[in-house]
C-alpha cells in the first residue's frame, strides 16, 4: 500500500507500516509520547470498510494529532506487526504508548474501541458510553 494519509483532513491517518520499528518511526521513536492506534483488519472481509470509515470519519477527528497517529492496515501486508503482537483474529486494534501496548482488542466493537482509544490518549477520561455507536 502506499504511504498516504487518508484525507487532508485526518492526516494522521496513516494507511502504511510493516514493522513495529516502522510504526514507531512514524511516531517520532519509541520515547515519543503519541499514542498508536493500529488497526489491523483484511481487505476482502466486510467489516473492514465499516471499521475503516469508524476510524478515519469518526474515531481520528476526535483525536488531535498531536495526541494519536491512527494506522490502518491490511493484515496481508504486514505480518511483522500481527506476529510481534501474535495477533491471529482480524480485525484486532492495538493502542501504543512508548512502545508499550496499552490494550489490545479482537473484533469490531466500535464502542469499546472508542474507549480504550480515549483512555490511552487521556481524552474525556475514556468512558464514552455508547458515543461511538
Amino acid at each position: 500500500m502506499a504511504a498516504a494519509a487518508s484525507s487532508s483532513s485526518n492526516a494522521h491517518v496513516s494507511t502504511s507500516a510493516t514493522t513495529v520499528d516502522e510504526l514507531l518511526a512514524k511516531l517520532g521513536g519509541v520515547s515519543s509520547s503519541k499514542v498508536a492506534v493500529v488497526y489491523i483488519g483484511a481487505k476482502w472481509a466486510r467489516v473492514n470498510a465499516a471499521m475503516r470509515d469508524f476510524f478515519v470519519t469518526r474515531l481520528a477527528p476526535k483525536v488531535p494529532a498531536p495526541l494519536a497517529e491512527f494506522f490502518i492496515l491490511d493484515e496481508r501486508d504486514c505480518f511483522a506487526i500481527t506476529d510481534h503482537f501474535g495477533i491471529r483474529t482480524f480485525p484486532t486494534t492495538v493502542v501504543l504508548k512508548e512502545g508499550v501496548v496499552l490494550g489490545q482488542l479482537a473484533g469490531g466493537n466500535q464502542a469499546a474501541i472508542g474507549r480504550m482509544v480515549m483512555r490511552a490518549t487521556g481524552i474525556g477520561g475514556g468512558g464514552g458510553g455508547g458515543q461511538f455507536h
